[in-house]
């Protein structure tokens, strides 16, 4: 007798650090203001960011992040004895406003003569020194860069950061660097500065060709208040680079039960960012979503596979209305086999095409 009042539809996820810009849109079709770093799951500012969605446009727009010519950093300052983050922040902080730049000193890992090596886990681990106290010494998410302060040069990037300064030796973990180990120590030596760079670094694309996916998702009408929501963040797990993207249904609008079946109907668009809003737009009205009652309201059809005499071509045929049958030839092939388009009683699920040996 239980009910099913709220599930994810659908759980998606995209990488970070290749569309990195989050864009909401207005009742009205019209977009937001770019949200440039997308909040983490589940903190206090991914939730404050949940969208119900008969409050928005019935879509929402991820998109590649263009450099800019200035150089964000993390920044931290001493107010009262106590050090606050500002992340991110620019030289304009830096200059007026009495902000630092969040940075460390290289060092050798032990007795070692490597300032970074990579671990079997393949997160790469650097020697460091904390500058000035009071810096954030748990995970970060990315992505990253790490400029040499003497060379003036990026050193390496990564998608995101295990610890900044971990144990009473000091030593910063990054996940999702590329750079190979030779290259990073040779550019960096003992004692030198390293910058952290927010900077992401696109793929030299403009604003107005920058790439873009528009997830057309609806706008399900409130019902006793509750309307579907939609949930955008960066994966807390600096393991994994991905932004989570998904829409909660949920309420009046989903209450599905034993031998019942919820289904919707949403869309996905990839193109230049400069057409996304014309996109979702176009395709909000065609999305739809509701539940159906199993056997009464499924109007499943016919479904079969055919072959040809010597195994080497095949071809599915689904009937025109249900109860129609199926015909035994078509063209040269023949009636292998045949299933129902929806889950009916007397069918196995059926989910590969096994052709001899081949699936």
């Amino acid at each position: 007798n239980d009910r099913i009042k709220l599930t994810n539809t659908p759980w998606g996820a995209f990488r970070a650090s290749k569309l990195g810009t989050s864009q909401r849109t207005n009742p009205d079709g019209s977009f937001q203001e770019a949200i440039p770093e997308i909040p983490k799951w589940g903190t206090d500012a991914e939730r404050e960011s949940i969208t119900n969605t008969d409050q928005s446009g019935g879509f929402h727009v991820l998109s590649e992040t263009i450099p800019t010519d200035a150089e964000i950093f993390m920044c931290i300052k001493l107010v009262n004895g106590v050090y606050l983050q500002r992340d991110p922040c620019t030289q304009d902080d830096i200059d007026n406003d009495g902000w630092e730049r969040f940075d460390m000193i290289a060092r050798n890992i032990g007795r070692s003569s490597r300032r970074c090596a990579y671990r079997p886990s393949g997160v790469l681990k650097c020697g460091t020194t904390d500058l000035k106290p009071g810096k954030n010494q748990g995970a970060s998410y990315g992505p990253i860069s790490i400029k040499n302060n003497r060379t003036n040069e990026i050193v390496f990037s990564a998608t995101g950061v295990r610890h900044w300064f971990y144990g009473g030796t000091y030593s910063s973990f990054f996940t999702g660097a590329t750079e190979d180990e030779t290259t990073i120590n040779n550019n960096i030596l003992e004692g030198d500065a390293l910058i952290v760079v927010r900077q992401k670094h696109g793929s030299g694309r403009t604003e107005e060709n920058k790439m873009a996916l528009t997830f057309v998702h609806g706008k399900y009408p409130a019902e006793n208040g509750v309307s579907h929501r939609l949930r955008v963040g960066v994966a807390a797990d600096t393991d994994r680079d991905f932004i989570i993207l998904t829409i909660n249904a949920r309420g009046a609008g989903l209450n599905v039960g034993k031998h019942e079946m919820y289904w919707n109907r949403e869309f996905y668009a990839f193109g230049r960012h400069a057409d996304a809003k014309d996109v979702g737009n176009t395709w909000v009205d065609s999305t739809a979503w509701g539940w159906k009652k199993y056997p009464s309201e499924w109007n499943g059809r016919k479904i079969g596979l055919y072959t040809s005499a010597s195994g080497s071509t095949f071809r599915a045929y689904a009937s025109e209305r249900k109860g129609d049958t199926l015909p035994e030839t078509c063209d040269d092939q023949a009636l292998q086999c045949e299933g129902m388009s929806t889950p009916t009683a007397g069918y196995e699920a059926f989910f590969t095409i096994e052709c001899g040996k081949q699936f």
